[in-house]
């Protein structure tokens, strides 16, 4: 979402992963008075917000960078424990930058986004059902071999789907006899 000429907003974007499912780890203070007062040579005057704890030490108007569906700005995301039955409220709707929270792909490439029984669309960080399924998602494969996420690098990822293509042409090929 690009901003509109004369807006000024500020993004505030956390380094950790909130326990509260009531937090986002993406923060907008719209149009804080001071800031907007300034002149484009002033943003870098110190703006403090009690309320927040907050000190916004330098502003500038940003893109809208590649978000998981759940951290977008643009809709809406209503949160649920293991939801997949169907899309629920709004989730199903996501902006250009969003990507799938299982698949770790933009939304526009994820397979099972709205798919019954599958709903990556309503896939979040604050759920323990949706962490194990992103977490075998990215080990695919190579669950088997009881690694932790840390451990994998891409080439192990890449032999892991050599090995799941050669699994399958296997298959095929026990299947003929």
């Amino acid at each position: 979402m690009e901003p509109n000429e004369g807006d000024e907003s500020v993004i505030v974007i956390s380094d950790t992963e909130l326990e509260n499912d009531s937090e986002f780890s993406v923060l907008i203070v719209e149009n804080p008075p001071e800031v907007v007062a300034g002149t484009s040579k002033e943003k870098s005057a110190e703006v403090v917000d009690e309320e927040c704890g907050l000190a916004i030490t330098y502003s500038k108007k940003g893109n809208v960078m590649p978000h998981a569906r759940y951290d977008c700005m643009e809709q809406s995301f209503t949160r649920r424990e293991n939801d997949t039955s169907e899309p629920v409220d709004n989730n199903l709707n996501f902006c250009e930058q969003c990507y799938c929270y299982i698949c770790d792909k933009p939304v526009s490439k994820c397979e099972f986004w709205k798919v019954p029984s599958l709903c990556h669309c309503n896939a979040h960080n604050k759920s323990k059902y949706w962490k194990a399924h992103r977490d075998a998602a990215l080990k695919g494969t190579l669950s088997m071999f009881n690694f932790n996420l840390v451990d994998i690098d891409a080439e192990l990822r890449r032999g892991g789907e050599l090995l799941q293509k050669f699994s399958l042409v296997l298959a095929v090929e026990y299947n003929k006899q």
